[in-house]
């Protein structure tokens, strides 16, 4: 594969990356701080979330079976990041009002920001199983989607911090996404190809029995589940970040977003290397078990014991747990290997759809992950207004540790029952 098809392809990722990090981070905080209950926030995002999750799976299909001069993939690319661009600032600068008001603003424009990442995130993971056949080097090209991915995740992370608000912040995100965008529009022209076409006396399914087939892949449906707990944790963790750096550790925000992030950002970018190498010796499996499950047991006994006012716990973190992230390449990877086989057999497209259900999953796992951040702060007596004292402090600790943990522990379980598809004997496309 070659370096610029990778680095050309992997860029759209960063403000895709970009977005989502600053969602997770900053959107839960910004809204309780403009005067939205915890639970009201958290109950905004998980239904705008949870809307928009069905238009996933949509989203992919259509795209499978677009045909548009620009190509079908890069058509989708281009309207999703305009969108996204225009969106993002929208969702950070709300109306002086109460707050039914503020609740009914948060859940229309944070759809409207899942929509336009939908048309962008979407199609662009889809097209990553067409442009390389090779599952071994498509598991190089989602390394470097991934690099892209921890450059989205610094600009996150630093850019309401350097600009001086989410506000400003979320300006600076829009214009990421929209330029890192055009990049990859730019450098997957002619590369963007047109779905196989089935034979001439198998006439194409429809697109509601497409999605019922790629359901009943039972090896699809357990990756796809595992993900979705493993991605309930995650969201989880990023909402409770700022508030366990904050009031268990003792940590202010640069040493936090700086130091303990920024760390962790360059070693799950130093890591993808690692990956790809054992899983071209081991397959995708092994390594990828190895790595929800390590991530599962680092969570769940690390953060409760880390001490106060130091950094060597979080620092210890944020080098094994970015380690054992990396891994993710692995499970996105499997998904191009299992629409691909599906696309050999049955003569017709098929990664829209298979992309689609993914980052439906993902979706519900956003929309279950802050609805259970905003009712958990509230049930453990965390309020906007109050300082939390040290009981409160250490409830956080146990929600960001073994909270978590629990669901990498789950989703390594579940994923045991995937079966790596084989290596397709031939590629139609």
């Amino acid at each position: 594969m070659k370096l610029r098809l990778g680095a050309g392809y992997g860029a759209a990722e960063t403000g895709i990356a970009a977005a989502e990090v600053m969602l997770q981070l900053y959107l839960l905080n910004f809204y309780i701080g403009q005067g939205l209950s915890p639970f009201l926030t958290g109950l905004a995002l998980a239904c705008a979330v949870a809307l928009d999750a069905f238009a996933d799976p949509l989203v992919g299909g259509i795209s499978d079976r677009a045909r548009p001069e620009m190509g079908r993939r890069r058509a989708f690319i281009l309207g999703g990041s305009i969108f996204l661009s225009i969106a993002m600032p929208a969702l950070f600068h709300p109306p002086s009002t109460g707050e039914a008001g503020l609740f009914a603003y948060l859940l229309i424009s944070y759809l409207g920001v899942n929509l336009a990442m939908t048309l962008l995130s979407v199609p662009h993971s889809a097209m990553a199983g067409e442009l390389v056949p090779d599952p071994s080097e498509r598991t190089a090209l989602f390394g470097f989607r991934l690099l892209f991915n921890c450059v989205g995740l610094l600009a996150g992370i630093i850019s309401p911090s350097l600009s001086g608000s989410s506000g400003h912040g979320s300006i600076v995100i829009g214009v990421i996404a929209l330029v890192s965008a055009l990049i990859t529009f730019r450098a997957t022209r002619g590369l963007d190809v047109l779905p196989a076409k089935p034979e001439s006396n198998v006439p194409r399914q429809p697109m509601l029995d497409v999605m019922r087939s790629t359901l009943s892949n039972r090896s699809f449906l357990l990756l796809v589940l595992a993900f979705l707990i493993a991605s309930v944790g995650r969201t989880f963790n990023s909402s409770l970040a700022l508030y366990y750096y904050k009031y268990r550790l003792l940590l202010s925000e640069e040493q936090t977003t700086r130091v303990v992030l920024g760390l962790f950002v360059l070693v799950v970018t130093v890591s993808i290397v690692a990956w790809v190498l054992l899983a071209r010796r081991y397959g995708k499996k092994r390594p990828a078990f190895a790595g929800i499950l390590g991530l599962g047991l680092l969570t769940a006994i690390g953060y409760p014991l880390y001490p106060p006012g130091q950094l060597g716990g979080p620092i210890l973190a944020a080098v094994l747990g970015g380690f054992f992230v990396a891994s993710i390449i692995l499970f996105e990877s499997l998904v191009a290997d299992m629409a691909e086989a599906e696309r050999v057999r049955s003569g017709e497209a098929r990664e829209g759809i298979f992309f689609g259900f993914w980052k439906m999953a993902n979706k519900a796992a956003r929309a279950l992950g802050l609805a259970l951040s905003g009712v958990a702060l509230s049930g453990i007596g965390f309020s906007n207004t109050v300082t939390p004292g040290p009981e409160i402090a250490w409830k956080i600790a146990l929600l960001f540790g073994p909270g978590v943990g629990a669901c990498f522990i789950a989703a390594a379980v579940i994923f045991l029952g995937v079966q790596e598809p084989e290596k397709p004997v031939q590629n139609p496309v």
